[in-house]
């Protein structure tokens, strides 16, 4: 009997022996102190995934590398598969593709494209075009989790991609998509009482008694998370070489009418937004903020999706079967991994995170304020890019804080504690080289058919040095100035 032909090749097996071996035999290397032997396997498991993502694809890696971490002394299989995929952020983003994907099916991811591409202020100006689209996701973020502003705003670009006559993996949509990323990054931390600044700020609080005054705020992390996407702009026009003819010569018209269904779409579309707006902006103590707080995105999402197949329009392909499709699957599954490896870090029992203070203190003591300022924030920077973004920072800000009131002459310097805690929250702000890094950072890493290869590894550490850069040089200027 004859065998199937793979189409694999003979790499493939060899990338494939590396990523098991790793993940296997790193963990019966005796551990320095004070990382323990449970910390030698995950750090192995994580190691494995990044070599398979990076040689051998998202899906195979990130199911094996949840596999392995349940046979661990960490947890178990059943255990470690509900937390991957019962995950909030895998849930949502379930729920926002398809959402996206009837959006698609209906025409309007071309429509709105179409829109953007004949506004007065964008036609024929392809970089004031990347530049709106990067604002409009960078504004959603505001309110919006950073992932689903992502997904919506990147079906947008492959609609003035393939409207403009772009094939996929080319320079432009791929810059693009990249921006798309950082922008809600950037934005999705403006706010003081989000999850990461006011965890954050509550340890400088709680060590200090130091309050941050929220528009000082508001004006500084707006100012350089604005500064680094106008960076990214500039690089993206003067040092990438990027075929933009296709957009500056596009004579499009916008001679296409909405019918009834799609009008129909736009309307649920429209309010879907609306509701994950509201309990941003509305008084706490309304019963519609109640009600959609409770709901969260994630339930909000499942509500809008439940309407609209309830509804079940005639016009459009909205049933059960096609909305799941749009789903990609090969993404989420790839999130549901790294947010859970992520997570495995900051478990006590590992001893990942002591090892990493361990080794960061003695560098960091004794060094005078902004060369503090510069390894503190490097060091985050690049802790961020393996760990969850939130734990790294909230890691790393008592430490920060007594190393800054160590180096402060004549007493304790408040204005000094507060920029390094600013510059904590803004360079933990993208976690993006490696997939667990983040939720985004795991969508942009699988997403390979728009961003070929390996150019995510690139992109991301172009993205970490940039943020890193302007972080620290104008970041403490502003911090100086401004009465935070």
């Amino acid at each position: 009997m004859g065998y199937p032909a793979s189409n694999n090749k003979p790499i493939m097996y060899v990338h494939g022996v590396i990523m098991l071996a790793l993940m296997i035999f790193f963990g019966r290397i005796s551990p320095a102190e004070p990382l323990t032997e449970l910390g030698m396997q995950v750090l192995g498991i994580f190691l494995g995934m990044v070599y398979g993502w990076i040689f051998v694809g998202m899906t195979v890696p990130s199911l094996v590398g949840l596999l392995f971490l349940g046979l661990s002394d960490y947890s178990t299989v059943d255990a470690i598969y509900k937390s991957a995929f019962g995950h909030s952020t895998f849930l949502l983003l379930m729920f926002v593709f398809a959402i996206c994907g009837i959006l698609d099916d209906a025409g309007l991811t071309k429509w709105i494209s179409l829109k953007i591409l004949t506004n007065k202020l964008a036609k024929g100006r392809p970089w004031v075009l990347t530049a709106c689209v990067m604002l409009a996701a960078y504004v959603c973020a505001m309110f919006l989790t950073a992932s689903a502003t992502m997904v919506v705003i990147w079906s947008i670009i492959w609609g003035i991609a393939e409207t403009c006559g772009y094939k996929k993996g080319d320079k432009w949509p791929t810059l693009a998509m990249v921006g798309v990323f950082l922008a809600p990054c950037m934005s999705c931390n403006v706010f003081p009482f989000k999850a990461m600044p006011a965890s954050i700020l509550g340890v400088m609080e709680g060590m200090y008694g130091f309050e941050v005054s929220y528009v000082p705020f508001f004006l500084w992390v707006n100012v350089v998370s604005l500064a680094v996407c106008a960076a990214y702009l500039l690089i993206c026009k003067f040092a990438f070489r990027v075929d933009v003819e296709p957009l500056r010569k596009a004579d499009i018209k916008m001679t296409e009418k909405l019918n009834d269904y799609q009008r129909a779409v736009l309307i649920w579309f429209t309010f879907y937004v609306i509701a994950m707006f509201l309990p941003g902006v509305l008084p706490k103590e309304w019963i519609v903020t109640t009600i959609l707080k409770g709901l969260g995105n994630t339930g909000i999402s499942a509500l809008f999706l439940c309407i609209i197949l309830f509804l079940n329009f005639k016009g459009g392909a909205n049933n059960e079967n096609h909305v799941m499709k749009a789903v990609k699957w090969n993404v989420i599954l790839a999130i549901g991994a790294a947010l859970t490896i992520s997570s495995s870090f900051s478990s006590s029992e590992t001893g990942i995170e002591a090892w990493i203070v361990h080794v960061a203190t003695p560098i960091l003591d004794g060094k005078g304020l902004f060369v503090l300022f510069f390894l503190v924030a490097l060091l985050v920077a690049i802790v961020t890019q393996f760990c969850n973004n939130t734990g790294t920072a909230v890691m790393f800000a008592p430490i920060a804080c007594t190393l800054v009131s160590a180096a402060s002459t004549g007493g304790v310097d408040e204005t000094a504690i507060k920029i390094m805690m600013l510059l904590v929250i803004q360079v933990c702000g993208i976690g993006v080289v490696f997939p667990s890094g983040s939720g985004t950072a795991a969508i942009m890493h699988s997403t390979k058919d728009w961003i070929p290869g390996n150019s995510a590894y690139f992109y991301g550490l172009l993205l970490m040095l940039l943020n890193f850069a302007v972080t620290v040089t104008l970041g403490v200027l502003l911090g100086n100035i401004l009465p935070i």
